[in-house]
């Protein structure tokens, strides 16, 4: 069962699944978690698609401003797309600029979340799936006092956040343990920072109601 969005246990109840598996050019990581809203669909993807917002919620892009450079098509709905990003200011070794998608997929020597670092270079992708949800529970604040107009009138979203990490080299077993750590804390810190963004938007229209 997915979490119903809250600000108080969500890291003790939020249960994030890992895998791990071979693919044709090395191992690839991954990590996962559905969480519940009570705003809207349409309001998440619109928080979620908005460059300007980007650099505050996305931690495998190191939380750095970026810009979208190109979009491919996945679909025929208009919300069935990559895009591919990249970080303003922020280079390689070797001069190139480092690409995103939305979906996020990118180059790094290492990667840091607090005081954990992996320092095997690494591809990294990080992508988001956004449907209606049944929304019964555990409002966040301003949505449980009714007073919030980004709330959806129908229940609410269900969001589910997946990252893929894989490194450039043949990892060893105890790098392999680490790495499914880091993808599954990684999804935490992402969906905290979503959370705070969300919480800041209801604050904004509570003052302006």
């Amino acid at each position: 069962m997915a979490l119903t969005f809250g600000r108080i246990l969500i890291l003790k109840e939020m249960k994030v699944h890992t895998t791990l598996r071979s693919g044709d050019d090395g191992m690839i990581f991954g990590a996962a978690a559905t969480v519940h809203l009570s705003h809207s669909p349409e309001f998440v993807f619109e928080m979620l698609t908005d460059e300007r917002n980007r650099h505050k919620w996305d931690v495998l892009g190191g939380l750095k401003p970026q810009k979208k450079i190109d979009v491919y098509k996945t679909g025929t709905l208009p919300g069935n797309y990559i895009s591919i990003l990249q970080v303003d200011d922020t280079t390689e070794s070797n001069g190139t600029p480092l690409e995103l998608q939305e979906a996020n997929a990118k180059s790094f020597e290492s990667i840091k979340l607090g005081k954990e670092a992996i320092n095997t270079p690494l591809m990294t992708r990080l992508g988001f799936y956004i449907s209606p949800g049944d929304h019964q529970t555990a409002m966040s604040p301003t949505a449980a006092a009714g007073s919030s107009s980004t709330s959806s009138g129908g229940g609410g979203s269900s969001v589910t956040l997946a990252a893929q990490m894989k490194p450039n080299s043949q990892p060893s077993e105890e790098t392999e343990m680490q790495m499914m750590k880091f993808a599954a804390k990684a999804i935490k810190e992402t969906i905290l920072k979503v959370d705070g963004i969300l919480y800041e938007k209801d604050l904004e229209t509570l003052v302006t109601l």
